[in-house]
């Protein structure tokens, strides 16, 4: 599940301008070394990478929904996207595709806070 680069790069810049990009692993072998460590000894101030924390945060949340974005190859935000136009019958609904862009942000400052709450109990 490989965000397309429109997303990705959306994704970093949003990580960026709430000020915590310089947490964000510096290659693929620093965040799969970060991965390894939250796996044996938890989510710490250490091994938090905001990106990566973010890109599983909003897989997380489309396959609460649809668990077969597991299964989908491709940008997960374009896949869930594109499914709601394609399948969503409700006839008042107001969901957008703009509605998943705004993930986004919003995903970003909540990595934000997460890091400040990791900082606050680690005192």
């Amino acid at each position: 599940m490989q965000f397309c680069m429109d997303h990705w790069t959306r994704l970093q810049e949003a990580i960026d301008a709430e000020g915590i990009g310089h947490l964000v692993a510096r290659d693929s072998d620093a965040a799969v070394s970060n991965l390894v460590s939250e796996f044996e000894t938890g989510k710490r101030r250490e091994n938090f990478d905001p990106l990566m924390a973010a890109h599983w945060a909003i897989i997380n949340r489309i396959a609460d929904k649809a668990p077969q974005v597991l299964f989908v190859e491709g940008c997960p935000l374009c896949w869930v996207a594109e499914d709601h136009e394609k399948y969503c019958r409700q006839p008042d609904c107001l969901v957008t595709r703009q509605t998943f862009e705004d993930w986004i942000p919003g995903v970003a400052a909540h990595m934000r806070e997460e890091h400040k709450r990791m900082v606050t109990e680690e005192v």
